[in-house]
């Protein structure tokens, strides 16, 4: 009886004491959000090595518990956890500074709209949404963590990535002094109406001159912007110059001419800020040659003068003309 007494005591020591360690290796690995971190899997296995076998041995428990006393590793690994676990970010309420992109907010918004290339399908369709992305301002002024939480859709989310996650470095947040990490959200309106068309004239059969048996001449009114700026994107001279370039240089397919093939294409194109145009496209045509022609016409019409705002600033925009195919020659 006291030989079994004597055993259930020392069993009860070494459980006791092997609980100490074991409850502090528990402690530890609960602290780190990442259960798989290197840290706490190497911490895992130097305590498996250890304990592994003792518990059936007949060793005095107190020598047992002393090959346990590893309290330098036990705090160099945890140092290792706590630098691999990243501290959450603060929201601006809880920082004493807040972080700032250089120059401001204004000079955020400013930056976002230069950068910011409308995709073809919203300058195509035209556009007035709320986009709305959120990231994290690192402690050196970096952003991570972009993500789009309100699609604008037409391919947006894309471009809107892909701009902020060029943007310069922030001023970071502080915290009694400290750069801390920082979470944020940026609402930003993306405003584009429909590209503007220049509204077409009827023509008599008999407007076509006669010597031009291979021309058709295309006739436009009522010029029309997407977006209200106090000078619109427009053709050199207005629309009146861009008639009378197409009726110089207008090329009536033979195959339509042959086929009797009169209507309207219409082209939409982007005017860049420089006055260069690109993404020109038929958006709505007649084939037999004439939307060929009417992308030429357009490719070649040379630069044009951009849209802008009254401080001169200038802005990309995007376009569309309807051009006439018509002859009277039969």
């Amino acid at each position: 009886m006291m030989l079994h007494k004597t055993k259930s005591r020392q069993v009860a020591i070494l459980k006791y004491g092997l609980s100490v360690p074991l409850f502090a290796l528990m402690v530890l690995i609960s602290s780190a959000t990442i259960g798989k971190s290197q840290p706490v899997v190497d911490l895992t296995k130097m305590f498996k090595d250890r304990v592994s076998g003792l518990v059936t041995t007949k060793q005095d428990p107190r020598k047992v518990l002393n090959t346990l006393n590893v309290p330098a590793e036990v705090i160099e690994q945890k140092a290792k956890i706590s630098q691999s676990i990243e501290a959450e970010p603060l929201d601006y309420k809880k920082v004493d500074d807040v972080a700032e992109f250089p120059g401001g907010v204004q000079s955020l918004y400013e930056w976002f709209k230069d950068q910011f290339q409308y995709p073809q399908a919203a300058t195509n369709v035209g556009m007035d949404d709320r986009m709305v992305a959120t990231f994290i301002i690192e402690k050196d002024g970096s952003l991570s963590n972009i993500k789009i939480v309100k699609d604008a859709g037409l391919e947006t989310k894309e471009e809107a990535l892909k701009v902020l996650q060029n943007s310069p470095k922030w001023t970071p947040a502080k915290l009694k002094g400290e750069p801390v990490r920082m979470s944020y959200t940026f609402p930003v309106n993306l405003k584009i109406a429909q590209s503007f068309t220049i509204g077409s004239l009827a023509l008599k059969e008999n407007s076509v001159p006669l010597n031009a048996t291979d021309t058709a001449i295309a006739y436009f009114k009522n010029d029309r912007v997407f977006i209200k700026l106090p000078s619109n994107a427009t053709y050199p001279g207005g629309s009146q110059a861009f008639n009378k370039y197409l009726s110089k240089n207008l090329k009536f397919p033979i195959e339509a001419k042959k086929n009797k093939k009169n209507g309207v294409v219409t082209v939409t194109f982007t005017v860049n800020k420089d006055g260069s145009l690109e993404n020109i496209a038929v958006n709505r045509g007649i084939g037999h040659g004439c939307d060929e022609e009417a992308i030429r016409l357009v490719k070649n019409s040379g630069k044009w003068e951009p849209g802008k705002y009254d401080d001169g600033v200038v802005e990309r925009t995007g376009q569309s003309v309807d051009i006439i195919f018509l002859s009277s020659v039969e």
